[in-house]
């Protein structure tokens, strides 16, 4: 679908926009926590040292889409720490709503909601922590269905009228014969998430700082009803 898009960008802006909709398939939202919690500010840096502890990685890994950065190996929601175990709560919780809000859609016929179902697993997940100049090069999630970026931490650097460490949709991860630029983007604010189907090609920007961008990503597939 990603490819598709890319032909309907060059070929048929109509039909682009139809498939693409970011404003109808994006969620962009800050998260609710428990109790246990004084504040999203306490909870993500509860949430940034445990993940400081296994971002054990020295070099970005080899074959994905980041550089100037780690990644967590494995599946981090294993990962039996309290503060994780209840992100993944909060973070199953905003897509609980946001799959909520799209269902009440017009066009359930939609690429991207006819496997539409309200229940879902969570089937991939780790963190990447980019320090200065870090960024992402273009690129989708294949395996999943809806996929995401929870802002844990972003640097002073990133906000509102600056393009440092925004998440762009658009520009495709592939050569193209006429240039292809990004035409939708989100500042990252720390205890948000971006929510957006698998198929989107995005990318980040780099960022100057001493402070490095964490983020928690994963990918969401429906179950079958």
């Amino acid at each position: 679908m990603a490819l598709k898009s890319t032909e309907l960008k060059l070929t048929n802006k109509d039909a682009y926009e139809q498939l693409i909709n970011f404003h109808s398939l994006v969620s962009f939202c800050e998260i609710s926590v428990t109790a246990d919690y004084s504040s999203i500010l306490d909870f993500n840096e509860q949430l940034m040292a445990a993940l400081k502890s296994i971002h054990t990685m020295q070099k970005q890994p080899l074959g994905q889409s980041g550089n100037g950065g780690t990644q967590t190996p494995s599946y981090l929601f294993d990962h039996p720490h309290k503060v994780i175990q209840d992100l993944k709560i909060s973070l199953r919780n905003s897509c609980s709503e946001h799959l909520s809000n799209i269902s009440k859609l017009p066009y359930l016929e939609h690429p991207a909601l006819t496997r539409f179902s309200d229940q879902f697993n969570i089937v991939t997940a780790w963190s990447m922590w980019l320090r200065d100049g870090g960024y992402h090069v273009p690129h989708c999630h294949p395996k999943g269905w809806f996929s995401s970026a929870y802002y844990v931490n972003t640097p002073e650097c990133i906000t509102q009228g600056s393009e440092q460490g925004q998440i762009y949709f658009g520009k495709p991860g592939i050569v193209t014969y006429d240039e292809i630029v990004e035409d939708y983007a989100l500042t990252p604010k720390a205890g948000h998430l971006a929510l957006f189907p698998s198929y989107y090609w995005h990318a980040t920007k780099p960022f100057v700082s001493d402070t490095p961008r964490v983020v928690v990503a994963f990918d969401i597939l429906p179950v079958a009803k």
